[in-house]
């Protein structure tokens, strides 16, 4: 028979480790699934290339190569990706 063992007991007695416990490595089972970030990369690459390609465009220069675009072309792309049809999947990345 074992016998059990603090979730609050010391990992290992190894220098430098003593303040990782056992809770710190047993997952929960509670906690929500992990997302991998390539899930997050194919979601906006799916959402993406459902846009035209000029508005396709404007969200690649504002977002990832931190160009200046215009507001009003900016704002309407902004539209067509908030789209629920194209913002579904993206959605289930965002905290509330």
């Amino acid at each position: 028979m074992r016998s059990a063992v603090s979730l609050d007991a010391p990992l290992s007695d190894e220098p430098g480790e003593e303040d990782l416990r056992f809770a710190d490595v047993i997952p929960d089972p509670a906690a929500e699934a992990p997302f991998l970030a390539t899930d997050l990369e194919a979601a906006i690459e799916e959402a993406l290339a459902e846009l035209p390609e000029e508005e396709r465009r404007i969200i690649q220069s504002r977002y990832w190569k931190n160009e200046a675009v215009d507001t009003k072309a900016h704002a309407a792309a902004l539209k067509l990706l908030r789209h629920p049809d194209r913002s579904r999947r993206l959605r289930a990345f965002v905290r509330r």
